[in-house]
């Protein structure tokens, strides 16, 4: 008959490397949900401010267009309210090339569209030239 050897009535502590594995493991779990409510708060507070920005801003400059003529300060709120949208979901739009854009020829831009970010991205680029540029969709 085959016996099983006897625990050691005293435990040794773990090996600090073996310490912090076991700790890591634990707070693998609450980290992700934490990151996750975080982007959740984050697009909230994005959708309610772009919504009340919507709401309290467009009005005004959709009948200063259309009383004036002038297209600017619907293309500016615009601008302003796609700014809000980026800081709110913690976006950072970088342009890089802005100097190779001449703005005095025709030109037609494309998005990729690998995400629903890159059509507003591109308004945001471009806004040097509005009110000359006709956008499509």
């Amino acid at each position: 008959e085959r016996r099983r050897p006897r625990r050691p009535l005293v435990r040794r502590p773990p090996a600090p490397a073996a310490r912090r594995a076991r700790r890591n493991r634990r707070s693998r779990p609450v980290r992700a949900v934490l990151v996750t409510v975080i982007a959740a708060l984050r697009t909230l507070a994005t959708l309610v401010g772009v919504l009340f920005f919507v709401l309290l801003c467009a009005p005004p400059a959709l009948a200063w267009t259309v009383l004036s003529g002038n297209p600017r300060v619907l293309y500016r709120a615009g601008g302003a309210g796609l700014r809000l949208g980026f800081a709110l979901s913690g976006l950072r739009v970088v342009v890089r090339g802005r100097e190779h854009i001449i703005a005095d020829r025709p030109a037609v831009f494309a998005a990729n569209h690998a995400s629903n970010i890159e059509p507003p991205a591109l308004f945001h680029s471009l806004e040097a030239l509005f009110p000359r540029v006709a956008v499509l969709y």
